[in-house]
Formats: structure tokens, C-alpha cells, sequence
């Protein structure tokens, strides 16, 4: 399926530098295994064989969550993380060697995978915790636990004045692992595996509270939860359920007095494959009842209601299931909150549901016209308390699948919506698949995007053949809620090779980004490649830094 998707959006242009802001980095990924071709022994980085030929590769590849301690951050990492989504989609992944990544699935030599899970995780690899402490110094604090032999990646941290916790979903998808430490001396504390849940994302503190969102193991039609978190150091992993919602909780955040939760129809991976089930419930916004002083209790768990969901905007029957909510932010006196769509998703969706023709022009026509770049809407409470929302870049109208019978048309239908207020779905950039992360900050809202411009141009940017002008994940500027959003960066805020900016997080004067990538073999530090791996980006918006290039190979810097 990649290979298909790649080749529809097949094309070319000259590579134009623009100016982009320095973005300084802080800290990156570096080399950790041996790479020398697909299915070969596996070798951490400097134990292989002397005359071996191969190359070094960088496993490490996004800062899958990030939160501020007092001075210090903390940040939890996933390996390959591309390879793994891939992996449960396509249900049977083809092993894939680019010239600048490899996902390697069943062929996979690493010894910590079993052989059962190893079609799905061949590419796994141990996630990370790290600490940017007081000093600005970079410290791996993870612990030497057995269950971070068990975590697929570390995508969720939040943090209170007494506990920093960082985890993620376990290797089977049947639980969640979360790890503990002292916010104060930053020691390691405990770690616990929770059956409850089996996924946990992003966490909000409204008046000293801390919230979080999961999905519930144990379904097989959908369920979400939001919690209250009531750890403390004696007893890190300690919470009340005070949200029950029809979908995983994906994004919780505060806006006008109440809490709102972002949600994904989905459900575990190993639940999806062992039982067939599938979330019936669209994406979409539920909120909460008003916030008192206390927060709120377990007695508010069943006081949520939907108030929007993407069938709003979606027309089609069937590909709505593949469209998700993404990042949200209160900002300007509105909800601010935009979508995501893994690529190729909606044909898988669509497959799923009629079992497409499987010749390769028409599964590529299904891919590209279940395509859905990210969708950016603006919500507001009215005075009776309804949620009204506005569509503020979008497309319509939009290809829909019918099947009737043994004949197939695709029609284009106007969205639900109507038109955009400021433009079309990716912020004009079709290769904005995500709404990956938004920060409130001087007063203007700042928006990170997954962009899977390198995942499809990488092969030509490493061969040094025209690709599209700006290729690499966008950082976005809003100075108003009902004003267009601007580009800052195009280019993957420094690093061509950064897909996106899966997190960001208030420093100061300005903010910090934590990046992805998929380019696990770009790691020659003589060539004039960028190198991949996750990063740490700084941004000082007020900067009287002038801006440079694009820094697209290192002899252009």
C-alpha cells in the first residue's frame, strides 16, 4: 500500500531554499544498531563484526510526549513508530528498504520480540525516557524495569508538583505500562501495568488538577475514559474515572469552564485482530459539565455529552471510520481543533467494508479519493450553551464510495460544512495529513503538522533530484481565532527529514518542539544529508534572529 500511495502523488519540482527562523536544537537521537540489510543479525551500534559492511541506523525516532516538572522537562520516546502503525493496518506488512529508512517487520533479527507479535513489531525497539534538568543538560532517566521491555513507546507524560509519570501502551495493546519519578529529585519510583486501559495520550492540569484520557481495553464496539489523576508519592498510580465516553479520549483539554475530550474511533489493535470488531461510533468532541473549584469527581462520569462528531463534515458512509481528532487548544475565546488521518486508512477502511476490487489502478483511485488532508475547525458555546462549529480550512466537495449491488460509483459530494472560512484542508498544503499539536503562546496559537511530504520524496531528496519546494513537517502561526493561520516553517522547523511536530511545550520566551521522522538510515554524519531521529527544537518568537535557508543539506547551511 505504500508504494501505491506513493505513486499517486507522483510529480516533481525545483528545490527552492526559503527563509525559516533558526530554530536552534537542543538535543536529537543518535545512531544505536548496525544495519546491514534486511533479515540481517541484529548488532547494537559498535558490537558488529570488524569487516561487517553495513551502516549505522537511528531507531529512536519520535518525542512521543513531553511535559514540564518545576525547571525541568521530561520527554518519552518511540522507536520506529511508522513501522508499527503500518504494521497494524496493512495487517501483513511487506518488508520496505529506502534509501533513506527501513521497516524491516517479520525479517526483523531482534531478539526482543517474540515470533508471534514480530509480523506486527519486527521494528520495535525499547522506548526512552529523558530529562532536560535545570541546567539545560540532556539525562536518560530510563529506569531498569522489566516493563519497559513491555511498552510499545512512551507516549504519554504528565506531571504534577510531587510525581513526573511517562508510558504507553504494552506491546500487546492489552494494557497500559506507566513509570513514576520524583518531580523534585527526579528519581525513579515505581512502575505499573494497568489492564484497564491500553491506550493514554496527552494530560491537561486545570487548577492544580490533572486529567488524562485513555481507551478502554475490553470493547468491541468502543469506549473512552477520561481520569482524574489522584497519585501522590507514596501511591503514584492512583485515579478515578471521571469521564465515560463512546471512543478512546485522545485530546483532553479546558475551554470556557469545562472540559473537552477529542476522540478516536478505535479500539486495541489485538482485540481488532483476535475478534474482527471494529469502534462503531464516529470521532468527535464530547464535553464535560462545568468545572467547580474541585474539579471534577467520579459523580460527573456519566454527565458528558457528545456535542459534535466528523460526520459533521464527512459525507461518506464508510471513510468517516478512518478520520480521527487531532490536536485542540483553547485560544481567542474559541476551540480550536483540527483532524487526522493515517495515509491510506480510508481505502483500508473502505476494503474493509466492500471489499474493493484489489487491481493496482483501482486500489491506487480508492486511496487517492479516500485521501483526506487535516480538516481545521473553530468551536464556540453559544449563550444556551450549545457547540457550534465552523469550518475553517477544508475541502468540498469531497469523493464518496457507493456500492449498489455489483456496481461501484465514486461522486463527489459537498462536505457538511459548507466552505471553508479561510481555505483548503492542510492549510493548503495536501500533504498535511495531521493536526499534531497546538500551543497558546504570546498571545498567538502556534500549530504543528504531520507532513508526509519526506515519507513519499525521501528517495529523491537523498539522490538529489527535484522534489516539491518545501518538503518536512509545518509549524503554523494564528495571532487571532478568527484570523487565517500563517507558515513559519515549511521545512520541518530546521530538519527536512522531521515529518512533524508531535509535541510542544511553553520554555520562556519561547517554546519547545519535540519532532518525528521516519528516516532511520539517514545517519552519515560526513555526507550532506540531514540526519534522522528525533529532535528537540527551540523557538523564541521574539527573537531578533534573522532567518537563513532552509537548511536542506548541511552544505547550505
Amino acid at each position: 500500500m505504500v508504494a501505491l500511495i506513493i505513486s499517486w502523488f507522483s510529480g516533481s519540482a525545483i528545490l527552492l531554499p526559503a527563509a525559516e527562523p533558526d530554530f536552534a536544537l537542543i538535543g536529537k537521537a543518535q545512531p544505536d544498531e548496525f544495519y546491514h540489510g534486511l533479515g540481517g543479525t541484529y548488532y547494537p551500534l559498535g558490537e558488529q563484526p570488524p569487516d561487517l559492511q553495513g551502516q549505522p541506523k537511528v531507531n529512536q525516532a519520535y518525542v512521543w510526549s513531553m511535559v514540564r516538572a518545576g525547571e525541568s522537562v521530561w520527554f518519552g520516546t518511540a522507536a520506529n513508530p511508522v513501522a508499527l502503525a503500518l504494521g497494524g493496518i496493512t495487517g501483513l506488512p511487506v518488508p520496505i528498504e529506502t534509501e533513506f529508512n527501513v521497516f524491516e517487520f517479520r525479517k526483523s533479527q531482534y531478539p526482543g520480540v517474540s515470533p508471534v507479535l514480530k509480523i506486527f513489531l519486527g521494528d520495535w525497539r525499547p522506548p526512552e525516557i529523558w530529562r532536560i534538568n535545570a541546567q539545560g543538560q540532556l539525562e536518560n532517566r530510563t529506569p531498569d524495569h522489566p516493563l519497559i521491555q513491555q511498552t510499545l513507546g512512551m507516549r504519554s507524560a504528565g506531571a504534577n508538583s510531587q510525581i513526573v509519570l511517562v508510558g504507553g501502551p504494552d506491546l500487546t495493546q492489552l494494557g497500559i505500562n506507566l513509570f513514576a519519578f520524583d518531580a523534585q529529585t527526579g528519581a525513579f519510583l515505581d512502575a505499573r501495568h494497568i489492564r484497564e486501559f491500553s491506550d493514554i495520550r496527552r494530560w491537561i492540569t486545570v487548577n492544580d488538577v490533572l486529567y488524562t484520557g485513555t481507551l478502554n481495553t475490553y470493547t468491541l464496539n468502543g469506549g473512552g475514559s477520561v481520569l482524574r489523576w489522584r497519585g501522590s508519592l507514596a501511591n503514584p498510580f492512583d485515579y478515578d474515572i471521571v469521564g465515560q465516553l463512546d471512543n478512546e479520549a485522545a485530546t483532553v483539554t479546558e475551554h470556557d469552564g469545562r472540559l473537552f475530550a477529542f476522540t478516536w474511533s478505535t479500539l486495541s489493535q489485538t482485540v481488532e485482530t483476535v475478534t474482527g470488531a471494529r469502534a462503531t461510533s464516529p470521532a468527535g468532541v464530547w464535553m464535560s459539565p462545568p468545572l467547580t473549584d474541585a474539579g471534577l469527581t467520579i459523580a460527573d462520569r456519566h454527565a458528558w455529552s457528545k456535542v459534535w462528531d466528523i460526520r459533521n463534515y464527512e459525507p461518506d458512509a464508510v471513510i468517516w471510520r478512518s478520520l480521527w481528532m487531532g490536536a485542540a487548544a483553547s485560544f481567542d475565546g474559541s476551540l480550536l481543533f483540527g483532524t487526522l488521518q493515517i495515509p491510506g486508512y480510508g481505502a483500508q477502511v473502505l476494503k474493509e467494508e466492500y471489499g474493493l476490487p484489489g487491481s493496482p489502478d483501482l486500489v491506487a483511485e480508492s486511496i487517492r479519493k479516500s485521501f483526506r488532508p487535516a480538516a481545521f475547525f473553530r468551536g464556540q458555546l453559544n449563550r444556551q450553551g450549545e457547540f457550534q462549529v465552523e469550518l475553517l480550512y477544508g475541502d468540498s466537495p469531497l469523493w464518496t464510495y457507493q456500492k449498489t449491488g455489483n456496481r461501484a460509483t465514486w461522486t463527489q459530494v459537498p462536505n457538511g460544512l459548507g466552505s471553508a472560512k479561510f481555505g483548503k484542508a492542510g492549510f493548503g498544503n495536501p500533504y498535511n495529513q495531521y493536526v499534531w499539536s497546538m500551543l497558546p503562546h504570546q498571545n498567538r496559537l502556534w500549530i504543528g503538522t504531520f507532513d508526509m511530504s519526506f515519507i513519499l520524496f525521501g528517495n529523491k531528496y537523498v539522490d538529489g533530484e527535484a522534489i516539491p519546494a518545501e518538503i518536512g513537517g509545518d509549524l503554523l502561526m494564528m495571532e487571532g481565532a478568527n484570523r487565517p493561520a500563517t507558515f513559519v516553517s515549511k521545512s520541518g522547523v530546521g530538519n527536512v527529514a522531521n515529518n512533524g511536530i508531535r509535541t510542544m511545550l511553553e520554555d520562556g520566551d519561547g517554546f519547545l518542539m519535540g519532532t518525528a521522522t521516519s528516516a532511520n538510515l539517514l545517519t552519515d554524519p560526513n555526507d550532506d544529508l540531514v540526519e534522522g531521529g528525533w529532535e528537540i527544537r527551540r523557538y523564541s518568537p521574539n527573537s531578533a534572529a534573522t532567518t537563513t535557508p532552509v537548511p536542506l543539506r548541511k552544505t547550505s547551511r
